[in-house]
């Protein structure tokens, strides 16, 4: 495997990510004036049922992907297709369940609209979305293949190239008929564009690729259905430790409480993105190297993934911290700045989530994901307890805090001990290793914080902004310093030389 690939497949992941939120961020008020206010919450209705149908997946996706590697690992042509047959005949199933949920939400549609024009344009939209998101699903076992050969770059090729064009193609249409019809005309094209794009380049990659109805097999459905149920529990636990709060906020205080939690939620949400996006491409590399029997190489990636994710995590946690409050007031306004107590509350306790994205990871490669799953749902349950009880007296100050703390307590202490559970690894090692990476970046940076905080006070965002690009350079220059060792500073450096554009020699004429 190269490094080289994992190292810029995760940086192109991370560009797409940020290109696409820059798109969304100017976009929204684009389609607000356009669309006015009423199409536009159409639009939003039909964003939200479309959503759901996440659930339909199973978590089939990381199965596919996870067995795929694995096998990739092995160099069994015949069990790469025969994972690959069974993957596309479970999304051939749910792609016509999709198909159908789509007409019977359509048919019902009039049932909750007054107007009978929302009611027709809500069912034409659905029926048209829906039956694209039903070719998505088909296509997710080709998106398991590019995944499976570390093809990030390709991914985040098209998934920019698709942002891109698709917001210029709403401009330039909006200026003859401004309409949702059209918008969702837009998505759909660009969405089939970008599917047939990765069925390309997964032909292309996987020579061995020959699906056959005969390789369908019960055993292999039930492989893949086995896996992918914990995935889905570790779906709906994010989705209740991320939406919970809001319903129980909205019950207890009030409706507008709702919507300065969200800010607050909203940035941490974005920085669990971009660590994602990062370091999404840990889990097919590892099981690559578990395929192929590399056990000690599994052990060094994930020391050293584990440091480098207490880095990121630091910086994008510590960045919040103390650029927070002036990107609130530069964002929404400054009558707004009591949910950069709550985001700071928050950003303690998902330092210790985005710290352990690699002990997740390696959890899911090794297929060892039962127990962390229903921890995790049992963790987010436990997070909609605490924001009850502390909703009436202390507010959303409080239910942060509570979070804050429940998130780091739990995954400090729990995530050493599943990994033990699952691997060779002694969680009081995994203890040790997160302590110091801990100790490391709060000593770095409580003068940075400081600094940002004293000039964010006198000065914009934006120059607030500017100032922490060299702090946060020498931050991370000083920890890569002090927590790495030689051999994993001599990787640093190579990858580093061979991602430069330009390669200065000695000869300049």
């Amino acid at each position: 495997m190269s490094a080289k690939r994992l190292i810029t497949g995760s940086g192109l992941r991370t560009i797409a990510l940020i290109i696409g939120m820059a798109i969304s961020f100017f976009m929204m008020p684009f389609l607000i004036r356009n669309l006015g206010d009423h199409w536009y919450g159409v639009w939003i209705l039909v964003a939200s049922t479309l959503g759901f149908y996440g659930m339909f997946d199973l978590g089939i996706a990381s199965a596919t992907q996870r067995y795929i590697a694995h096998a990739l690992g092995e160099h069994d042509q015949e069990r790469l297709n025969s994972i690959f047959s069974n993957s596309l005949f479970i999304y051939t199933f749910i792609a016509v369940i999709a198909v159908l949920a789509s007409i019977a939400i359509a048919v019902s549609a009039p049932v909750f609209f007054t107007g009978k024009d929302d009611a027709q344009v809500f069912q034409t939209i659905i029926l048209v979305m829906g039956s694209t998101f039903s070719i998505h699903f088909i296509m997710n076992a080709y998106y398991g293949i590019l995944s499976a050969y570390l093809r990030f770059d390709i991914q985040s090729y098209i998934d920019i190239s698709k942002s891109i064009l698709r917001a210029i193609t709403i401009f330039l249409i909006f200026q003859i008929d401004a309409s949702v019809i059209n918008l969702a005309l837009i998505t759909v094209l660009f969405d089939l564009i970008s599917q047939l794009l990765v069925l390309r380049f997964a032909k292309r990659e996987a020579n061995w690729l020959d699906p056959k109805i005969a390789l369908v097999k019960k055993e292999g459905v039930f492989e893949l259905l086995d896996f992918g149920v914990n995935s889905l529990v570790m779906f709906i636990g994010r989705q209740v430790r991320d939406r919970g709060p809001h319903m129980v906020i909205a019950g207890a205080l009030s409706i507008s409480t709702v919507t300065l939690f969200q800010i607050a939620s909203q940035l941490i949400q974005y920085i669990n993105q971009l660590q994602s996006s990062i370091l999404g491409v840990l889990m097919p590399s590892f099981t690559r190297l578990l395929g192929e029997r590399k056990h000690d190489q599994l052990s060094k990636n994930y020391d050293f993934s584990l440091k480098v994710s207490a880095l990121i995590s630091s910086c994008l946690c510590g960045g919040l911290i103390s650029l927070g409050n002036s990107f609130i007031v530069f964002w929404i306004g400054p009558e707004y700045n009591e949910a950069y107590i709550a985001v700071s509350a928050m950003a303690i306790g998902y330092f210790f989530v985005l710290l352990h994205y690699p002990t997740f990871q390696l959890l899911v490669s090794l297929a060892e994901h039962k127990y962390f799953s229903r921890y995790e749902l049992l963790e987010s349950l436990l997070i909609v307890l605490v924001t009850i009880v502390l909703s009436k007296s202390y507010g959303i100050s409080g239910i942060a805090v509570g979070i804050g703390v429940t998130l780091a307590v739990s995954r400090f202490l729990v995530l050493p001990l599943l990994l033990s559970m699952a691997w060779n690894k002694p969680a009081r090692k995994t203890y040790y290793s997160t302590l110091y990476f801990t100790a490391i970046s709060l000593a770095l940076h409580y003068p940075v914080y400081l600094i940002l905080k004293s000039f964010s006070d006198n000065h914009s965002f934006l120059l607030a902004l500017l100032m922490a690009i060299p702090l946060y350079l020498s931050y991370v220059s000083v920890y890569v310093l002090f927590v790495t060792n030689e051999s994993e500073k001599s990787i640093i450096k190579s990858n580093l030389k061979s991602l430069l554009p330009l390669k200065w020699t000695g000869n300049r004429n």
